[in-house]
């Protein structure tokens, strides 16, 4: 009798260790999966900070072109350019 109880809780027990097995590769996937998609995500980021940032010079020319050097308003547009680009690298 005590065999059979002894066997028997030796199997709940091995039944239960593959089950926790089981649930840690579908964690470990999930997790990978996770990572993936977040480097993907920082890899587009980063494209569009480029892009910005390779942007920034054309449009300072742009707005010194176009201001005139007088009417005061490219040293705000520069500024908020500027703020724009480092927010994105943020």
């Amino acid at each position: 009798m005590f065999s059979f109880i002894f066997t028997a809780k030796v199997e709940e027990l091995l039944t239960e260790i593959k089950e926790t097995e089981a649930e840690v590769v579908r964690w470990r996937e999930a997790c990978e999966l996770e990572v993936e998609a977040a480097k993907k995500a920082i890899e587009e980021r980063e494209k569009l900070v480029n892009k910005i940032t390779s942007t920034l010079p054309g449009f300072k020319r742009i707005l010194f072109k176009k201001g005139g050097g007088g009417n005061g308003i490219e040293g705000p547009m520069l500024c908020l350019l500027e703020q724009a680009a480092l927010e994105f690298q943020c």
